[in-house]
């Protein structure tokens, strides 16, 4: 391994222990470190990186110690002395007790805290979560590099669990190293009762060419195939809708949002800032890659509801009121008032979809399912 990787891995084993967050630990692992390791060689030589860490830690921890309980009393004994040059009336004797209950309290004090930092790291289960700043860094940092050399350190031969219950957790992430699938950053090759479990993921929704700065997701139990299914039965109901000019032909990132929430069971997450997210679904590229291939069996035995092509009109209305600016905008309203409403299209009143088929029927208001009819 040469220099500049071992500068890098070094770099990203000290973002892995100062970050206060476990996810995006087990992101830097899965995703930055791993890749850097390609064979059994260089997977010692990190494991080698991490016992150095170690070994400075256990320096540090040491000066750590030695200022409060011996450096502290001796500076605080050179201010008492040099108080007393200076202010003559002071009498020696009622200084020296002082200084002497003082350092003292101050010795008291470093023990305890040694005490109080040794019964956290031994009884405190949580200790790991709950103290990130202050005099236990070095405990905390230490316990977060043996989890990174514990993780490293696992038989290369060990077989991996059953996983398709790992591929319904958000931190699952299922690429191949050298033959072995990396379940995840915490357990390698997955974990039966997984104590960290966690199905809810955040998922953006954006476009290729997203025209809004406004940040999209939602947060929900779907797996990312499920998601991207739901995302493309959205977007074919869409483009069997009809089409105006005030409109977008696309279906957008928000009334995406907006449906998944209203009919999925999924949290909306609207924010002008962009948080962070477990996985994304480009609409542009959803479009490409499931559309075409799109299982209609599938689809509208899994995922089809009633009042999704309803739900698609109001987002298309509320759209239409907002670009409303002359007569032909307001015809655009009362066009989708009257389809929302459940009013019949007959063929010659000449509407016509995104492309160029006449579009004629009405939506469906009587509680079944809107099936795809690809």
């Amino acid at each position: 391994m040469n220099k500049r990787k071992k500068k890098n891995i070094n770099k990203l084993i000290k973002d892995y222990y100062r970050c206060s967050d476990k996810d995006e630990r087990n992101n830097i692992l899965v995703q930055k470190i791993i890749p850097h390791i390609s064979n059994t060689t260089e997977k010692k030589e990190v494991i080698n990186l991490c016992n150095r860490q170690l070994k400075i830690f256990e320096i540090k921890d040491y000066i750590g110690i030695f200022i409060p309980i011996t450096l502290l009393p001796l500076l605080f004994d050179l201010s008492l002395r040099i108080i007393y040059k200076l202010i003559p009336s002071v009498q020696w004797g009622t200084v020296e007790r002082f200084r002497e209950y003082i350092s003292i309290f101050l010795f008291s004090v470093a023990i305890l805290l040694l005490i109080i930092d040794f019964l956290l790291t031994i009884f405190n289960k949580n200790y790991d979560n709950n103290y990130n700043i202050g005099i236990f860094n070095y405990d905390l940092y230490c316990m977060r590099v043996k989890i990174l050399i514990n993780t490293l350190s696992l038989d290369i031969h060990h077989k991996n669990i059953n996983s398709s219950f790992c591929k319904n957790c958000k931190h699952y992430h299922g690429e191949s190293y050298g033959g072995n699938v990396l379940i995840c950053g915490m357990y390698p090759y997955g974990q039966e009762n997984c104590p960290d479990f966690d199905s809810e993921k955040i998922v953006r929704i954006t476009h290729l060419y997203s025209m809004f700065d406004s940040y999209f997701a939602v947060k929900t139990n779907y797996s990312l195939e499920e998601l991207n299914l739901i995302c493309a039965y959205l977007q074919f109901l869409k483009w069997q809708l009809p089409h105006f000019k005030t409109v977008d032909e696309d279906i957008l990132e928000y009334q995406v949002v907006e449906v998944l929430s209203k009919l999925f069971g999924c949290q909306k997450i609207v924010t002008q800032k962009a948080n962070s997210w477990d996985n994304e679904i480009d609409l542009y590229y959803n479009w490409n890659d499931y559309l075409v291939e799109l299982k209609e069996e599938i689809v509208n035995k899994q995922f089809a509801r009633p009042g999704v092509r309803l739900a698609i009109v109001e987002q298309m209305l509320i759209l239409a009121r907002e670009n409303a600016k002359n007569e032909e905008g307001k015809k655009v309203i009362r066009q989708l008032q009257y389809l929302k409403n459940g009013g019949f299209v007959p063929k010659n009143w000449g509407w016509k979809l995104y492309s160029g088929e006449p579009y004629f029927g009405k939506i469906n208001l009587d509680g079944e399912k809107d099936l795809l009819e690809i």
